[in-house]
């Protein structure tokens, strides 16, 4: 599917810095992404790994599969043999580029025609990163069905039954200034010896808040 074509599709690429791919499986020099309906091509060279649109503007191919770099100004589409520029302003014919951060081998990107705030999320990676050493822990793919993540992330009524969580308060659910979906709860959980306190004592929970990936701390 081409840029064009997601588009037209009424699916909008997500807004905001997005997880793309981890450091480790992009080692070549050109690499085949996608953002949602967005074809994206990474580029791995000296100065680190730069992100680009994917779809060549000549026919519409994807340059990530396939797309050999010249120097680090220029693509040659593996179906027409066109050099795409790297980057807008690099001639007729040329791609342009996304902000992107490392994130001690995560890399995310951000689309650079479609607005979103930043909500201090670079400057947060950056701090964390002059203080700490991330390292990869492991990878895998784990083979199971929809219902699992689902319940997961939205089925509250298992926390009683699995976590032994005693009571839960009612969910707030609402869509953020930038799309995202958010999902907010609280539970009421035995107060500590130290506390004296005969009643549950409560604690913020928020299962997700992300269009790309849905998580649920152990």
């Amino acid at each position: 599917m081409n840029q064009a074509n997601g588009r037209r599709s009424g699916v909008a690429p997500p807004a905001g810095w997005q997880l793309v791919a981890l450091a480790d499986e992009i080692t070549e020099p050109v690499t085949g992404l996608a953002l949602g309906p967005r074809p994206l091509v990474a580029v791995r060279g000296e100065n680190g790994i730069r992100v680009f649109d994917g779809t060549c503007p000549h026919r519409g191919a994807h340059l990530g599969y396939g797309g050999r770099v010249i120097g680090d100004r220029a693509i040659i589409c593996p179906f027409h043999g066109k050099r795409i520029g790297l980057g807008t302003g690099t001639g007729r014919l040329c791609v342009p580029e996304h902000e992107t951060i490392d994130g001690g081998g995560a890399l995310f990107a951000k689309l650079s025609d479609i607005p979103a705030r930043d909500h201090g999320f670079a400057a947060v990676v950056r701090d964390l990163l002059s203080t700490h050493r991330i390292v990869a822990a492991m990878t895998g793919r784990a083979a199971v069905p929809p219902e699992m993540i689902i319940e997961n992330a939205f089925d509250f009524s298992h926390f009683p039954t699995v976590h032994l969580i005693p009571r839960l308060a009612r969910p707030k659910v609402w869509l953020g200034g930038d799309g995202e979906l958010n999902i907010t709860t609280a539970f009421y959980t035995p107060a500590p010896d130290w506390k004296r306190a005969k009643v549950n004592s409560p604690a913020n929970f928020t299962p997700g808040r992300s269009t790309r990936i849905w998580s649920c701390p152990n």
